[in-house]
């Protein structure tokens, strides 16, 4: 009898320790929610990724249609009202050819331009950098070629340099008071070597 009276204590001990299902309905709840919670953004992420697919098809025909209009369109020469106007009537005038009455011949200038003194003139890049001593070089030959001067489009253009070289130096070239820019109301900014330093006639 004293042996089972010792081992009831230990047996009630075992079974307040098991836990009950009530117990763990409570965590079971949230963790369900959680999971749902989880459920909810995999498919908002899965939304987004499909959208990107979209965009990326989208993108990707965009890009290839332009390089095969880049690649299949090739502009001769910039249109003109002349051009325009014998496209109007149906006449086709190639590129190189002039219907109107010869140019008179244009300005030149009347003394010799050096370009190593304007180099010497310059801010230590346009001196010791090869690669902007070119592009300045560049610049300064096509100039000198055209004493009306060129807006920045045909300078980069018939340079044959990046617009944003050209750009970089014009900038100098107009501090250091040899290039003048000139800003026509309704026309376009205009570059050209300062008449006051680089006379023509």
């Amino acid at each position: 009898m004293s042996a089972s009276r010792a081992l009831q204590p230990h047996q009630q001990t075992q079974e307040e320790e098991v836990p009950s299902f009530d117990s763990l309905a409570e965590k079971l709840t949230v963790v369900g929610d959680y999971l749902g919670t989880i459920n909810e953004q995999m498919e908002e992420l899965n939304q987004s990724n499909e959208s990107l697919i979209r965009l990326n098809n989208a993108f990707g025909a965009f890009l290839f249609g332009l390089t095969s209009h880049s690649s299949s369109v090739k502009w001769a020469h910039l249109p003109d009202k002349g051009s325009l106007h014998h496209a109007a009537q149906g006449r086709v005038v190639k590129p190189g050819t002039s219907t109107s009455a010869p140019k008179k011949q244009g300005r030149r200038f009347t003394t010799k331009i050096s370009l190593e003194t304007i180099l010497s003139e310059l801010p230590r890049q346009f001196r010791e950098d090869t690669d902007s001593i070119n592009y300045m070089k560049k610049v300064l030959k096509t100039l000198r070629r055209q004493p009306d001067g060129y807006t920045l489009g045909n300078l980069a253009k018939t340079a044959e340099i990046p617009q944003h070289k050209a750009t970089e130096c014009l900038k100098e070239l107009i501090h250091s008071k040899h290039v003048l820019k000139q800003a026509l109301k309704g026309q376009l900014t205009m570059y050209q070597l300062n008449p006051n330093r680089y006379p023509s006639k």
